[in-house]
C-alpha cells in the first residue's frame, strides 16, 4: 500500500456539514475517502456528505463561509487578547 499525503481544504473540516448545518465545524474523516475537485482535496464527516458533495460540488464550495476558518485558525489570538483586556468591576452594596 502506498501512503499518499494531501493538504485538505477547509483545514480538515467537513465543508458539507458547515453548509448543511448552519456553520457547524465538524472534523472530516479522511479514512472515508478523499475527493478531488478542481485540484483541491476534500474530506467529509460521513459517506452521505461525500456523495452529496460529489453530485453538486460548486454548491458546497461556493457556499462555504471561509471567515469561520479564519476565526478558528486565529482563536489563540482572541483568547490571549481577552486575557489582556481589563474588565471593570462594580461593587454593589446590598441593603
Amino acid at each position: 500500500m502506498i501512503a499518499k499525503f494531501f493538504v485538505l481544504c477547509r483545514q480538515g473540516f467537513c465543508g458539507w456539514t458547515m453548509v448543511i448545518s448552519d456553520r457547524l465545524l465538524m472534523i472530516a474523516n479522511p479514512a472515508l475517502g478523499v475527493l478531488r475537485y478542481q485540484n483541491n482535496y476534500y474530506a467529509f464527516s460521513c459517506k452521505d456528505a461525500a456523495y452529496e458533495f460529489s453530485n453538486a460540488p460548486d454548491r458546497f464550495v461556493l457556499a462555504f463561509p471561509n471567515y469561520l476558518l479564519w476565526f478558528y485558525s486565529n482563536r489563540g489570538h482572541f483568547s490571549s487578547l481577552a486575557n489582556q483586556i481589563a474588565i471593570p468591576t462594580v461593587e454593589l452594596d446590598i441593603i
